[in-house]
């Protein structure tokens, strides 16, 4: 039963985020993959997200809460036998060169998101939230797939955020891209932009 569970949070730390994905993933029943993320839930590992501010709920996502977690299971456990034999160096300078970004870019919206509401706590945001999270969903006007790091809300008043962790400056065009996707919302009457940049 552990290696069970094991294999459910490794599926999650690795990139399967919907429930038909995990099962497919782990070989489970999609009934018994439920069950046992309810369990995992329950002991606080994973968590379960739906897009902020959406009235569907339809498309929720499983993500596991604790970023040391994630990346036991995305990069050390699956390197397990190298490391044991010696070779933590080489497992090490694959990781930096590879896919370390993108573990730290969610971890840095994670960062964001805090950042935020001790803002709040501070007086030095235009809009005091009461919810804030990520967003993705369909563009009604060209059916493709937008995703937002995260809208802080409250009644018709919210903050639009971009995070972007690369070796670059962020410039006018993620401004202007925020901006675009954030007209998708006309349920608020007050838009505000925040971007935070390596």
């Amino acid at each position: 039963m552990p290696e069970t569970y094991n294999a459910i949070i490794s599926a999650i730390a690795t990139g399967s985020s919907k429930l038909n994905e995990i099962a497919t993933r782990t070989g489970l029943e999609t009934s018994q993959s439920s069950k046992m993320l309810s369990t995992l839930i329950t002991l606080g590992i994973v968590k379960k997200e739906s897009p902020v501010v959406s009235a569907k709920y339809k498309k929720t996502i499983y993500a596991l809460s604790d970023l040391m977690f994630k990346f036991w299971y995305r990069f050390v456990l699956p390197e397990q036998s190298r490391i044991n034999a010696g070779l933590g160096r080489a497992v090490c300078k694959e990781v930096f060169e590879g896919q370390l970004n993108s573990h730290i870019g969610y971890a840095f919206e994670e960062v964001a998101k805090q950042y935020m509401w001790i803002m709040q706590k501070r007086d030095k945001i235009p809009v005091p939230f009461k919810d804030i999270g990520r967003w993705w969903g369909q563009s009604k006007a060209t059916r493709a797939e937008e995703e937002i790091d995260f809208i802080a809300h409250s009644g018709q008043a919210a903050i639009f955020g971009e995070c972007k962790w690369k070796n670059a400056k962020t410039d006018m065009s993620t401004l202007e891209n925020l901006q675009r996707k954030a007209d998708l919302f006309d349920n608020f009457s007050e838009k505000h932009y925040m971007l935070f940049s390596k």
